[in-house]
């Protein structure tokens, strides 16, 4: 039995120890999520503004740009379920907050993970909030929560195939983002050629349930936040044209009908940047994102909104 058991201890060493060697590898890199989480935590008496959302506000808006200080807990998929529960699991510790902007753009209402999220146990082990019974094992290593994702990231890293990207102190990624409009040299005849194939299977989906069930979560936080006196802010990003052509017309019906109903309240304003002028093709880094230089141009643009109440 001791020869079987020192076997077993002999096999599985190893493993252990390559595991617990990714796993510290992976914590230890520097990354968008921790830096934001980070950021969030050690100046949470001093944050003014808070902003909720996905991607789009991710890579459109840079707290380097605010006078004010500012918190972007924006990240790729993250939906209005996962923005309720940062709301609500910060919101009475922040003592200087005075506003919260909240992406409302046209995909946001009709998206919700499910239980089976990658990322879910990040937001477990980085804000300590949980929307769904989450795995013990993936309650502490991060590696574990999506093992094919963090491969990809190590080989990647191996071959020298990904750059190194520059993350300010915000969580803000200023350089060697993903950019595809960047090979196409922003060659709009290009862009739009490509479009209705790159475009065809993006934010369709048109579900009333889960519509319904994101108008309540956003109701609740936003009337909770008014009873604190903050100011809410929902924000449409800008988005370039090819996108916006592929919109489901019935869809973003819905959406500016709930945008109309919520700003009748003087405590909430409405930034459509939506199909701005202002921002040209260089601005963006694909369809429905904007790059760092269309990113300083939106940021400056809501600090001003933001100054000028």
């Amino acid at each position: 039995m001791k020869v079987f058991s020192l076997k077993l201890i002999i096999f599985f060493l190893p493993i252990v120890v390559v595991a617990v060697g990714l796993e510290i590898y992976f914590r230890n890199v520097e990354n968008a999520f921790k830096i934001k989480a980070d950021f969030q935590q050690q100046n949470i008496d001093k944050i003014e503004t808070l902003v909720l959302g996905t991607s789009h506000s991710q890579n459109g808006i840079n707290p380097k740009y605010f006078d004010n200080l500012t918190s972007n807990l924006s990240f790729g998929s993250q939906d209005i379920q996962l923005d309720s529960a940062l709301f609500f699991n910060y919101i009475d510790k922040m003592k200087s907050l005075k506003n919260i902007i909240i992406e409302l753009d046209y995909h946001r209402l009709d998206i919700e993970n499910d239980k089976n999220y990658f990322r879910l146990p990040w937001y477990y082990m980085y804000h300590q909030v949980q929307v769904y019974p989450i795995k013990l094992i993936k309650k502490f290593s991060l590696y574990s929560s999506n093992i094919s994702f963090f491969n990809q990231n190590l080989i990647n890293a191996l071959k020298g195939t990904s750059k190194k990207q520059k993350i300010n102190e915000f969580g803000f990624v200023e350089e060697n983002y993903i950019d595809d409009f960047l090979p196409l040299k922003y060659d709009s005849t290009l862009i739009f050629r490509n479009s209705p194939e790159r475009l065809k299977n993006r934010h369709q989906e048109d579900s009333e349930t889960i519509r319904i069930s994101n108008k309540k979560r956003l109701d609740f936080m936003i009337d909770y936040a008014i009873k604190k006196r903050f100011t809410v802010y929902i924000v449409s990003t800008p988005l370039y044209k090819t996108y916006r052509d592929h919109k489901l017309v019935l869809k973003d019906s819905y959406r500016k009908k709930y945008i109309d109903s919520l700003i009748t309240h003087s405590k909430i304003r409405y930034v459509n940047l939506e199909d701005s002028p202002l921002f040209i093709v260089k601005d963006f880094s694909n369809d429905d994102h904007l790059n760092a230089t269309g990113a300083k141009k939106y940021s400056s643009l809501l600090n001003e909104a933001i100054n000028s109440n």
